[in-house]
């Protein structure tokens, strides 16, 4: 893995080429996707575009990636909602797991009533997604939330 300051990265993480190149070998070296945690959403309409690669390991890194900064991939909520229809089904159960990763940091991070009611509209989209791309929604109960927390919702592939 390839070590850079904060400073480089925001420099290149706007660069649609080196973001696809640091998603490339992310799919063989996990470590690669922490060189991109720096990048936030700045990167994200690249790892989008990516949800559309022919390369299958590089849809499912990217959707992997885009699950692990959470909050910040919002804007990728309707292309992964489309990846569930994806005809690999790792990268339809990728897809599914950052849904609900983004979910989840959207929900602990709302700060204000708007901020929650956008959460809880984005929530109830996925969950519907998931619902009709025929994976399993399931709650965990958990007493240490509310009931619309998505912290404990996991997904299983139906069939």
């Amino acid at each position: 893995m390839l070590l850079i300051s904060k400073t480089q990265a925001q420099d290149w993480c706007t660069d649609a080429v080196k973001v696809r190149q640091r998603l490339e070998r992310a799919s063989g070296d996990p470590g690669e996707i922490e060189a991109l945690i720096p990048c936030q959403a700045s990167a994200v309409p690249t790892a989008i575009a990516l949800l559309k690669a022919s390369d299958p390991t590089l849809r499912r890194t990217a959707a992997y990636w885009l699950g692990r900064i959470g909050a910040e991939a919002k804007a990728a909520v309707p292309a992964l909602i489309a990846t569930l229809q994806d005809e690999n089904l790792m990268v339809r159960s990728t897809a599914a797991d950052a849904l609900v990763k983004i979910a989840t940091a959207l929900y602990e991070s709302a700060e204000t009533a708007d901020q929650l009611s956008e959460a809880k509209t984005v929530i109830r989209s996925i969950q519907q997604a998931l619902q009709d791309a025929n994976f399993a929604v399931i709650k965990q109960p958990d007493r240490s939330h509310s009931r619309d927390h998505p912290r404990h919702l996991t997904t299983r592939k139906l069939g």
